[in-house]
């Protein structure tokens, strides 16, 4: 089906799309070797096409568990060298703090304790994902055109704008779409991100936006055929220095492409236990009388002992 309609002048179609069956679930410490290995400079891979055909993902299940959203965050000292840090050579970047995917995964794993570390978060948000510092909600070339965003937990009103920087925060849980049909979904960050959605067929859709970068929205290349369910997600976004943004979006996969924040109430951080029909409660609590009943010794029976 066709997409009508065009993107904002500065939208980026996904630069990564991958879509294929996996058994597991792609933590962020493997997703990034995946990108070192496309490569971590500019934009990522093959841009995929506006009239690609729909790929198809299946829910986990229909009943969130605990609503939220599970976060960490981290961040650290502007004079912290991360794996992009090179300061000689034909590559050299001598970009120190985190200025890249590989650089907010490192971040992210590094132990609070760490003395480079400056700030951690680990906790459940109520959502939407929709974090921004001082800088991005002040700033007059983002406002009012891209609405501004709730402070990173890292951060609270009397923290200065100049140290609302270096940072890393990682999202993942359920996701709930109410309705089935054809979705896309965006996100609006500066400086980068990794976004993933997976369903339970093992087919799963990735989209991430490397390096330094100005606030820039990035959507699927592909539509998401979605039955009404739950679907995991994983998403990174970082900051280096001044604006930071990261926004989770959702659209309509057919018409124009007007996205709109997610709701807090389609966040969950798992999903419901399904509980057992009664027939199998019956079927147990037979076998268990069975069992009684074999161990039960008759009116004047003898023992079983050894003389």
């Amino acid at each position: 089906m066709r997409r009508r309609g065009r993107p904002p002048k500065n939208d980026k179609r996904s630069k990564l799309v991958m879509n294929h069956p996996v058994r597991n679930r792609v933590r962020h410490a493997a997703f990034f070797g995946l990108m070192a290995f496309v490569g971590i400079s500019g934009a990522l891979a093959v841009t995929a096409t506006a009239d690609a055909a729909s790929i198809t993902l299946t829910p986990f299940g229909t009943v969130g568990g605990s609503a939220g959203i599970n976060e960490h965050w981290v961040q650290v000292t502007s004079t912290w060298q991360g794996p992009s840090y090179n300061s000689s050579g034909a590559s050299a970047t001598a970009l120190d703090g985190i200025s890249s995917l590989a650089d907010a995964s490192a971040a992210l794993s590094l132990p609070a304790s760490n003395s480079n570390v400056l700030a951690t978060f680990d906790g459940v948000q109520p959502g939407p994902i929709n974090y921004a510092n001082t800088a991005f909600n002040t700033d007059p070339y983002s406002q009012p055109a891209y609405g501004t965003g709730t402070l990173p937990p890292l951060f609270n009103a009397s923290t200065p704008s100049a140290q609302q920087i270096n940072y890393a925060g990682h999202f993942w849980g359920f996701l709930n779409v109410p309705t089935s049909g054809l979705y896309n979904f965006g996100v609006l960050a500066d400086d980068g991100f990794t976004f993933t959605l997976t369903g339970a067929n093992g087919n799963f859709e990735t989209m991430g936006l490397d390096g330094l970068n100005t606030r820039t929205y990035t959507y699927f290349g592909t539509n998401l055929n979605l039955s009404g369910g739950l679907y995991r997600y994983d998403l990174i976004g970082y900051n280096r220095l001044q604006n930071g943004v990261v926004r989770l979006l959702q659209g309509s996969g057919t018409g124009a492409w007007n996205p709109t924040t997610i709701s807090a109430g389609n966040f969950y951080t798992s999903i419901a236990p399904v509980p057992l029909p009664p027939s199998v409660w019956l079927l147990g609590s037979g076998l268990i009388g069975l069992a009684a009943v074999g161990r039960r010794r008759h009116p004047g029976q003898r023992p079983n002992r050894r003389d």
